[in-house]
C-alpha cells in the first residue's frame, strides 16, 4: 500500500509538470554522498522563457536550445546552505519531452547542514507560476514545499531534529508610499517658500483719494 501511494504522489507530480504554470524541482542526496538536482516542468514553459527572456538570440536546433536552458536554470535557480556555501555543478543535462527535465548533478553540499536558502524564478514570465520543492536528504523526513507569488518564489528553511522546516524569511518594505509622500510635502514646502518670497519682495499698491 505505501508503495502505491508513492507511485500514486510521483505520477501526480508528472500530471503537474505538464502544466506550463507548474514545476516541481528535486534536491537528492546519493547513497555515496553525492547530489542530484532535477527540475522538471512543461517544455511549452521552457520554450516560452527562452522566447521571452531571449528575443534575439535564436536556437536554430534541439542542442542549441539545451544549451540555452541549462543557462537559464543556472542564472534563475539558487541554493545556498548554511548561509554561505555554494554548489558546485558537475553535470547537466536536459531531457527534452512532454514533462522536459534539466538533471545536475552537484557537489560541495555541506553534510552536517542547518539552513537552506532557494531561490526559484526560472518560470518568472508564466503568470501565477509555482514550483514544487522537494527535499531527499539521508536520513531526514521528506519534505516538500511550495514556492509561489506569496513567498516571492524564496524560502528560507532550518533544519530541525532530521528535518527541514520553513523559517520567516524577511520580506523586502515597501517604500513607495513613503517616497510620494515625502515629495509631496517637499514640493509643497518649495511652493510656500517661494510664494511667500514673492509676497515680502512685492511693492505696496497706495490707493489715492479721489
Amino acid at each position: 500500500m505505501y508503495k502505491i501511494l508513492i507511485a500514486l504522489f510521483f505520477v501526480s507530480l508528472s500530471v503537474q509538470a505538464h502544466q506550463a504554470d507548474a514545476s516541481t524541482v528535486m534536491l537528492v542526496e546519493q547513497d555515496n554522498g553525492s547530489w542530484v538536482l532535477q527540475i522538471s516542468g512543461a517544455l511549452t514553459a521552457f520554450q516560452h522563457e527562452i522566447k521571452t527572456m531571449y528575443p534575439v538570440q535564436e536556437y536554430k536546433t534541439p542542442e542549441e536550445f539545451k544549451e540555452m536552458v541549462i543557462a537559464h536554470v543556472k542564472n534563475n535557480l539558487s541554493f545556498l546552505f548554511n548561509d554561505k556555501v555554494n554548489y558546485k555543478i558537475k553535470s547537466a543535462q536536459v531531457k527534452l519531452g512532454h514533462e522536459t527535465k534539466v538533471v545536475f548533478e552537484l557537489s560541495g553540499i555541506p553534510e552536517n547542514l542547518k539552513n537552506v536558502v532557494v531561490k526559484n524564478t526560472i518560470f518568472k514570465e508564466i503568470y501565477k507560476n509555482q514550483s514544487t520543492l522537494l527535499l531527499f536528504k539521508n536520513g531526514f523526513t521528506k519534505t516538500r514545499f511550495v514556492l509561489n507569488n506569496e513567498n516571492q518564489h524564496t524560502l528560507n528553511l532550518k533544519v530541525e531534529e532530521h528535518s527541514f522546516i520553513s523559517a520567516p524569511t524577511e520580506g523586502k518594505r515597501d517604500y513607495s508610499t513613503l517616497y510620494v509622500v515625502g515629495s509631496v510635502v517637499f514640493l509643497l514646502g518649495v511652493v510656500n517658500y517661494f510664494w511667500m518670497s514673492y509676497k515680502e519682495k512685492k511693492p505696496l499698491q497706495v490707493v489715492k483719494k479721489s
